[in-house]
């Protein structure tokens, strides 16, 4: 299963980002958009997100929100763009190939820290 790597790759990222905060801030939520066409089941990143996560004092009680992106394909033929449910990547209209033009991509958006001693959230927009 290709998703513990992807978790542990997510620690890493969300590790180096706290090294630049200071040491009374915690990680709150961290949001992470998936593409469609990556296979990878949620339920499982989050698995192995929360087993990993406890090995970490500042993301113990981190909130992985993991957002599914549709699969967006293209016809060349008949210039017609839409999204694909099945693995099939012809046109439905007119039976070319299909350009694929989204689902593939995986980046956190977003991971919100929160400092107790400061009493406050931040929320910092990255793309990874």
């Amino acid at each position: 299963m290709h998703e513990g790597a992807i978790a542990e790759q997510i620690i890493r990222i969300v590790k180096d980002e706290l090294s630049k905060q200071s040491s009374d801030w915690a990680v709150e939520k961290i949001s992470l958009s998936i593409g469609k066409m990556n296979a990878i089941v949620p339920s499982s990143l989050q698995f192995f997100f929360d087993v990993i996560k406890v090995e970490h004092p500042r993301l113990k009680e981190s909130v992985l929100d993991i957002k599914q992106l549709p699969i967006l394909a293209s016809c060349a033929t008949c210039s017609r763009s839409f999204e694909i449910e099945e693995p099939l990547f012809i046109c439905s209209q007119c039976g070319a190939a299909l350009a694929i033009e989204s689902g593939k991509d995986m980046h956190i958006e977003k991971i919100s820290f929160r400092s107790e001693k400061e009493g406050c959230t931040l929320s910092e927009e990255i793309k990874k």
